[in-house]
């Protein structure tokens, strides 16, 4: 999806992992979980996938934090912690490595959660900061690179916590913000690219932080956003695809949410909510995980706004091109005309007879094709074939071949009734419109080569396209306002007892006189 869908309604708390997503519902307090469950990251106590939310059970009833890894989740019930999943390395922290696809208690009085790749951080209410599971790059903190199955005390005075792929983020009760782990692309922001295995301080006066894959944001208390670290895809936000080391300020009057915070990092792209409560994205958009409508990456915030088009058509015909787009993007919409109709336009908040048409996408738009019937519009084939040919049309569908419903040169030859002579003329007038003759590109449909001549009229005959000699159809003229039948020359005109095949009677006729 590269526009938002909405999931579910009254929620306060959400998280997503790798491929698995969480959240906790207003109304009740209840946890829903949804994606891949391979490793019972869902804790529903399967190993089943599910593309809709099913309810995770909980014992106190009452969620106050919810964190999802890769693989694995936790979640706070009532100030105890739980875990479930993936546990390989120890990062549900119940002393094993075993998997678990219900949740295990892990501790108590837990009031802040955090979930990296493999590795798990939380603090508890009196402020102590614990970590367990994966610590190759020392993203525990805890002074080694050895993984942890059970939770180890890093620090204390702790507030709130964020984990990234390998490396881990915490703001103490004094606005510190300090980092440890896995620091190749600078994600630790102490300008260095050194790994760190003990916490190190960032900044001060923060108020929130996140960590995405190899790059971390924090907010101050004065409103103003930080990044730092992996930047390939623009997913710092400061117009540049540049790592960075050291932190650098993104924007200002950020909102701070009680709820859920402000700042959310993913794998490679960024959000956050300004204090007028608009959402600003960057970063990669390959997936459409930047929401905007488009799969194009950002490398400065922007709102992420798609623009709907509201594509309908009148009856006698269908279009093509819908959907959701950027801002200032093009659509291309097609209106096809079915038989016995010809388009006439495009209407609402566009207004055109090309087809296809080119729409700007400079804000939402709901645009209607109109088609006419032939046999109700007065002389349309006679008005439309006074068209004179021209090199345009010629350009017009070599370019624009599939928006006509042709007939094969078998289908011309085997048609016997006047339902076939209405879809020929059907075709006729929409090429016509364009200012291409039909009667040639069938004539060389097998080369492939259409072309345009002018018409002329014939009294008794009605408008007849013609190049040189050699007249393979001819248009004939009923009496009034009524639709003719289409003659098909065999021969070449110049040639004697030339034959014709009327599809309106389904005949060969050999004319003679004043025929």
């Amino acid at each position: 999806r590269n526009a938002p869908v909405q999931i579910d309604g009254g929620v306060r708390l959400y998280a997503a992992g790798g491929y698995h997503s969480l959240f906790v519902k207003i109304s009740d307090g209840t946890l829903w979980g949804t994606g891949k469950n391979f490793y019972g990251q869902l804790g529903d106590g399967s190993a089943t996938d599910q593309s809709t939310p099913v309810q995770i059970n909980i014992s106190v009833g009452y969620i106050d934090g919810i964190a999802a890894g890769y693989d694995h989740s936790l979640f706070i019930d009532g100030s105890n912690l739980f875990s479930m999943g993936r546990n390989e390395y120890g990062q549900l922290g119940d002393g094993s490595t075993t998997d678990r696809s219900t949740p295990v208690l892990v501790d108590g009085n837990v009031s802040s959660v955090g979930a990296g790749t493999y590795h798990s951080l939380y603090a508890k209410t009196d402020g102590s900061l614990w970590a367990m599971g994966r610590n190759n790059f020392g993203q525990l903190g805890d002074g080694s690179t050895t993984d942890r199955n059970a939770s180890v005390q890093i620090d204390g005075n702790v507030s709130s916590v964020a984990a990234g792929t390998y490396h881990s983020l915490y703001v103490k009760t004094d606005g510190s913000l300090w980092a440890m782990g896995y620091n190749n692309s600078g994600q630790l922001g102490d300008g260095w690219t050194v790994d760190r295995n003990t916490p190190v301080q960032i900044d001060g006066n923060v108020s929130s932080v996140a960590a995405g894959a190899n790059h971390s944001l924090y907010l101050k208390t004065d409103g103003s956003l930080w990044a730092m670290g992996r930047n390939n895809f623009g997913q710092l936000g400061d117009e540049s695809t540049t790592d960075r080391s050291t932190p650098v300020q993104i924007d200002v009057n950020v909102g701070q949410h009680v709820v859920s915070g402000s700042v959310a990092a993913g794998a490679n792209h960024s959000l956050y909510v300004k204090s007028d409560g608009s959402l600003r994205v960057m970063g990669a958009n390959d997936s459409g995980q930047l929401g905007d409508g488009t799969n194009d990456d950002k490398v400065i915030p922007i709102e992420p706004k798609p623009f709907y088009l509201d594509l309908q058509a009148g009856s006698g015909g269908t279009v093509l091109g819908s959907g959701n787009f950027g801002i200032y993007e093009t659509a291309t919409l097609s209106a096809v005309p079915q038989t016995g109709y010809f388009f006439d336009g495009w209407n609402g908040d566009y207004s055109s007879t090309g087809n296809p048409a080119i729409v700007t996408m400079d804000g939402a738009k709901a645009i209607a094709a109109q088609f006419t019937n032939l046999s109700s519009h007065t002389n349309a084939l006679e008005e439309i074939a006074r068209t004179d040919g021209n090199a345009s049309g010629i350009s017009y569908v070599q370019n624009n071949p599939s928006i006509y419903n042709l007939f094969t040169l078998s289908e011309k030859e085997s048609a016997e009734s006047a339902a076939s002579a209405q879809s020929l003329a059907t075709v006729q007038a929409n090429l016509a419109e364009q200012g291409l003759s039909l009667l040639t590109y069938f004539d060389q449909v097998n080369a492939n080569l259409p072309h345009t001549h002018n018409w002329y009229y014939q009294p008794g005959m009605g408008w007849l396209w013609t190049q040189a000699n050699t007249f393979p159809f001819v248009y004939r003229a009923a009496s009034g306002d009524q639709v003719g039948g289409w003659l098909y020359f065999s021969q070449l005109a110049d040639q004697p007892n030339p034959s014709f095949y009327d599809y309106a009677s389904g005949t060969w006729i050999t004319p003679s006189g004043s025929d």
